[in-house]
């Protein structure tokens, strides 16, 4: 229970920088086109409109993966946003690093289990709306 919350909650997270990072490349993409419409196409080419395109999508999927949180991330992330005084991510620890009471590990884990029983991921990972398209209405 406690893994599935926090690979959908890793899920979340990584679909809204996607999200955050396709209103950037499509903010460069029409950036370009304003600049050849601005210039005109006896400087520009077509064809610099796909470079702009395939340079916004490069920088757009380098930055989902560089930010694109671990497991251990989302689950602290997740036990802020959530108010579970680490509950999840202490879980998530001691599944990799065994305590040394395995009757403190289980009553922990058990502790954890009933906290994620009662965590609701839209309120606790929500979907944002990224200010970069606020740029590419502008544009």
């Amino acid at each position: 229970m406690v893994e599935d919350l926090i690979r959908r909650a890793q899920r979340r997270s990584v679909l809204n920088e996607t999200f955050r990072q396709l209103a950037f490349a499509s903010a460069v993409v029409i950036g370009g086109l304003a600049l050849i419409l601005i210039v005109g196409t006896r400087y520009l080419e077509w064809w610099t409109l796909a470079l702009f395109a395939a340079a916004g999508v490069a920088v757009g999927l380098w930055r989902v993966w560089r930010a694109s949180p671990n497991e251990y991330a989302t689950a602290i992330r997740l036990d802020e946003n959530a108010r579970l005084s680490d509950a999840l991510s202490t879980a998530l620890f001691f599944r990799t690093n065994p305590a040394r009471s395995p009757g403190f590990r289980k009553s922990q884990r058990d502790q954890a289990e009933s906290a994620a029983r009662g965590v609701d991921l839209e309120v606790a990972v929500p979907f944002t709306m990224p200010r970069m398209l606020y740029v590419t209405a502008g544009l």
